[in-house]
């Protein structure tokens, strides 16, 4: 096989996988650009827990890195303006743990842990609510005035007798710990790397094999037709070069693909590995996935030059 002839299948495999990612990076650049600028309408109606979620989205790796800066300075501004409160609940002067808050409706604890939730900055409705052993609810409202930028303010909802019944029982055991490994989901991306560089080695392999098969065979021939009886060559180097030279881009190809390959697969190996581990270590919340390593090849007399950054 010919590169000449090969080169046009190349051309529509690069196509056909290169422009669906250039019109899936459009969209997502659609999307930071949208998220950002929803953020900085939040952020100016000083709805800063809501602002914070969309700088959050427009930080990510695949946001243009104008756009990132941007968020992450946003995002630092609406974190310093953030407020937070702690919610607690007592029942007969004794602590519980087994109560639902709700903060304007919506409801923001099943259980109570003593860990700060966010707020926005003004006035609140804080309900709580809690069931004794015979399965009666009680509802505690408190109506809370938060300052913008006031941290770890103490919001506490009190029932006490007569509105309960302190004989009834009431669960005050701690919900139970939970671990601080998040769940890890299934790193299907240095999986997919992997698998593909395993594919290219094979495809390489071919490529390499065909080769060198119609090489051998193209000397052999040469070897007949090119030397006369008396051991003299008729051959031109051009009809030399004309025979030997395609087989020799055959196999040239093939390195490069299966050199490409095994980096993948190297990568890719590497990748998985990495995500396993700094997922671990990453408690950062606004921390940010490094890029991606990249892949440099250049192909050069009898075989190629592959080079790789990134950082791991």
């Amino acid at each position: 096989m010919r590169l000449s002839h090969s080169f046009p299948l190349l051309v529509a495999i690069a196509f056909g996988v290169f422009l669906p990612k250039m019109a899936h990076a459009q969209d997502q650049t659609k999307a930071c650009i949208a998220a950002s600028e929803e953020g900085q309408r939040l952020r100016d109606d000083r709805k800063m827990k809501r602002a914070r979620e969309q700088f959050l989205l427009c930080m990510k790796e695949t946001c243009p890195g104008i756009i990132k800066r941007d968020c992450a300075e946003w995002f630092n501004q609406a974190e310093s303006a953030m407020s937070s409160v702690v919610p607690s609940a007592r029942v007969c002067g004794k602590d519980i743990f087994d109560a639902r808050v709700s903060v304007d409706g919506q409801v923001v604890a099943e259980k109570l842990d003593g860990k700060a939730l966010p707020v926005d900055a003004g006035p609140h409705k804080f309900k709580f609510e809690i069931r004794d052993k015979k399965g009666q609810t009680k509802v505690v409202e408190e109506d809370v005035l938060v300052s913008e930028g006031q941290r770890n303010k103490s919001v506490m909802g009190s029932f006490e007798s007569p509105a309960v019944d302190c004989g009834a029982g009431f669960s005050t055991t701690p919900p139970p710990a939970t671990s601080a490994q998040a769940k890890k989901s299934f790193p299907l991306a240095p999986v997919l790397l992997g698998s593909l560089g395993l594919v290219a080695i094979g495809v390489g392999v071919v490529f390499d094999t065909k080769g060198f098969s119609e090489y051998d065979d193209n000397k052999k021939e040469l070897e007949k037709t090119c030397i006369s009886s008396t051991g003299q060559k008729t051959c031109t180097q051009s009809q030399v070069d004309d025979k030997l030279d395609p087989p020799k881009r055959t196999m040239l190809l093939g390195e490069i693909i299966m050199g490409a390959g095994i980096v993948a697969t190297g990568v890719g190996v590497i990748w998985l590995i990495a995500s396993g581990t700094s997922s671990d270590a990453r408690t950062s919340r606004a921390s940010t996935h490094p890029a991606l390593p990249k892949l440099t090849g250049t192909p050069v007399p009898g075989g190629g030059v592959f080079g790789l950054t990134g950082q791991f």
